[in-house]
């Protein structure tokens, strides 16, 4: 019997988790259990700031050979304990494959591909809502992009594509936007110059956190 193997996420703040009767159980700061995971199914855990594990299941964890990795608010890696002959398996495997300019356009063109249709998805759905023949326009003109993602081109030309689609994507944003509430003017970044723009930087923080998380739940290297 293949046994599937899970990651926790500890996340939220305030919860933590501890072992109890075989299991690992998460409660709120009012001990409030939300979730209950058979131990013997726990691959590796991540836990952020503000969240915890108990002494025991921090043993019970380790004996099973489970990594535990701890992030900061930023998302990034501090510190892991657990078994770090895997970690280093996967780190090897990991170099060769940033190394390998084949995998690198696979990859980025699996993400970009990924984005492009979450893109278009917006812009369309907005564009049914308001009527509007210019939201569907640009939606369908990401399909250009799309279709040079599959070229065979260089690193630097598909994040170039990227950024093309990018442009044309905020382009839709005065059509989405209460003009009046937001007026927006574009994209900006570091800092960001309006609330749009910062609520943007605000979800993008966010976003990186949980692919940050994801990384290091996998065992992998995310720095």
């Amino acid at each position: 019997e293949v046994r599937k193997m899970c990651v926790i996420y500890m996340t939220s703040p305030w919860f933590t988790a501890r072992k109890r009767d075989g299991r690992v159980c998460i409660a709120d700061q009012d001990g409030n259990i939300h979730y209950k995971v058979p131990l013997q199914d726990i691959e590796s855990v991540v836990v952020c700031s503000n969240a915890q594990l108990t002494t025991g299941l921090i043993y019970a964890l380790l004996e099973r050979k489970a990594k535990i990795s701890y992030l900061d608010y930023r998302g990034e890696v501090v510190g892991t304990l657990g078994d770090e002959q895997c970690s280093l398996e996967r780190w090897l495997m990991q170099q060769k494959c940033f190394a390998d300019e084949g995998c690198q356009r696979q990859l980025i063109r699996l993400v970009l591909s990924r984005k492009l249709q979450n893109q278009q998805a917006i812009l369309r759905l907005y564009g049914k809502r308001k009527q509007s023949a210019a939201l569907k326009g640009i939606a369908e003109e990401i399909d250009i992009y799309k279709d040079k993602l599959q070229q065979k081109c260089m690193v630097d030309e598909l994040r170039g594509l990227e950024g093309m689609a990018s442009r044309r994507y905020f382009d839709g944003f005065p059509q989405i936007l209460d003009q009046e509430l937001w007026n927006w003017q574009g994209r900006n970044r570091r800092p960001p110059k309006d609330p749009v723009n910062s609520l943007l930087s605000y979800g993008y923080a966010f976003l990186e956190r949980e692919v940050r998380s994801a990384i290091a739940g996998a065992r992998l290297d995310c720095r």
